[in-house]
């Protein structure tokens, strides 16, 4: 019947070797079938280069798909990739992310940096981080480069980043819908420009008298520090539309 057709067919994740397998097919749709423990990618070297300066999981690059957690999590996964650019669960996104929570993670790049994504352009909803994220340049707990939709997210972990856009949410942010945010981490950016305890820099684009960029329901809590254009919320805005924010972290 309709509804029967309206169904998409999706692939069970049941293991961390079933999530590192995702690579193979980046414009399917997955669904969580359990909670997954990731500890043991803290031995994994990335078999294609046996670099030891690409350790851990390895970053599904260019999700075009869905990816549906189910409303489980991902434990302590472990990403060190000081060097690279793109680096998180994800590496890119255009596609749908939502209903997962990544729990004790430690995730290292250099830049574009996020536990979910390392940047993303698709739709993420109903997610959030509870680990360490940390590299140069356009860091985030979530996500570190962002022009997507983004919903009811939030992040508890530690983000420090040592250049710029470092946010406690979202490193860079260049357009999109942003609503339902909040942060409660420690935001690091003492040597960084653009640092906030939501968004480090949000930057849209107006056209005529509209813009690209709406942020709206977002507050922070935790402590704030960097170098230049810090704040509390957001460290650096421009030609974006930002409504009912607060911070209360310390800075």
């Amino acid at each position: 019947g309709k509804d029967a057709n309206a169904v998409k067919e999706c692939m069970l994740v049941e293991n961390v070797y079933d999530l590192q397998y995702m690579e193979h097919n980046t414009a399917g749709n997955y669904m969580l079938s359990t909670d997954i423990d990731a500890g043991e990618t803290s031995d994994w070297i990335d078999d294609d280069k046996l670099d030891s300066n690409l350790k851990g999981f390895k970053p599904i690059s260019n999700l075009s798909g869905v990816f549906d957690g189910a409303t489980h999590v991902i434990k302590n996964l472990y990403i060190n990739r000081p060097y690279a650019l793109g680096v998180g669960l994800f590496g890119g996104s255009i596609g749908t992310i939502q209903n997962v929570g990544l729990e004790n993670g430690n995730i290292t790049g250099n830049g574009t940096v996020g536990s979910v994504a390392g940047q993303a352009s698709g739709t993420i909803r109903n997610v959030y981080n509870t680990g360490m994220v940390s590299g140069s340049s356009n860091v985030g707990g979530i996500v570190g480069a962002s022009s997507a939709t983004i919903t009811n997210v939030y992040n508890t972990g530690n983000v420090s980043g040592s250049s710029n856009s470092v946010g406690g949410v979202l490193g860079h942010v260049r357009s999109g819908t942003i609503t339902n945010v909040y942060n409660t981490g420690t935001v690091n950016g003492a040597t960084a420009t653009n640092v906030g305890g939501v968004i480090g820099d949000a930057t849209g684009v107006f056209t005529g008298t509209i813009t690209d960029l709406y942020i709206t329901n977002v507050y922070n809590t935790g402590t704030v520090s960097g170098s230049s254009s810090v704040g509390g919320v957001v460290g650096s805005i421009r030609n974006a539309v930002l409504t009912n924010a607060y911070n209360t972290g310390a800075m």
